[in-house]
């Protein structure tokens, strides 16, 4: 139920502020700006530590309004050596690699609470939907023997996001934006296990998983082009 509420306060709290009235005509302000109606921006993010990123196109229907439509990919991919203590008296030795990948896509409206001021605060919220992919393998030695581990999660998500950012404009077509976002939904995922000692049989085991989520995500930048 608090996770229900949750994605109900992303939707209706933040519809009430988009309601409010915005002015049709470009604002003039003490820096140029392209916040006008009929505008169109293509935005550049890198987002998780720069291990991610893509690309958002804005249109505003006045200056105060846009919508916005986002697609962004994370990529993230380890591998090392190991050591762990499988009994009391035995240790084993391994490698692990680890790859996770993952692709959202959104469409928010986006409000700006304030167009007179250096920096333009905006809020913004609509649906987003995500899909990822996690892959971990290790290979070990325990008392002589070969030991393999893998685990493998597909997730897809559907929700809610709430945005809080603010854009500076180094020139009337260029911005800078910083941006951080909470989103709750609900999520559905598949989760398979494999565990094999040398020349045993292969332990497999499958999980299917669903339920709600909710919390914060990472911070995002962007680099904005208006035209």
């Amino acid at each position: 139920m608090k996770h229900v509420l949750l994605v109900l306060a992303c939707l209706v709290i933040p519809s009430i502020v988009l309601g409010a009235p915005a002015d049709s005509s470009a604002v003039k302000n003490t820096r140029p700006n392209s916040l006008q109606a009929g505008a169109w921006a293509i935005q550049f993010t890198a987002i998780d530590g720069f291990s991610g990123g893509g690309a958002l196109i804005k249109r505003h229907r006045n200056p105060g309004h846009a919508f916005r439509l986002g697609l962004e990919f994370s990529l993230d991919s380890r591998s090392g050596d190991f050591t762990e203590d499988t009994t009391s008296v035995a240790v084993g030795k391994g490698t692990v690699e680890n790859d996770y990948f993952n692709v959202n896509a959104s469409l928010i409206s986006q409000h700006y609470l304030n167009l007179q001021a250096p920096a333009h605060v905006y809020l913004g919220v609509g649906p987003f939907v995500s899909f990822s992919e996690y892959h971990n393998e290790e290979e070990m030695v325990v008392l002589g023997e070969r030991r393999a581990r893998s685990n493998d999660r597909d997730t897809l998500r559907v929700g809610a996001i709430l945005i809080l950012g603010a854009e500076w404009f180094a020139s009337r077509s260029l911005s800078l934006a910083v941006e951080y976002g909470v989103s709750a939904g609900y999520a559905s995922s598949v989760e398979e296990f494999s565990n094999q000692f040398e020349n045993g049989p292969v332990d497999h085991q499958k999980q299917d998983l669903t339920g709600w989520f909710a919390g914060g995500g990472d911070a995002r930048f962007a680099l904005g082009i208006y035209f």
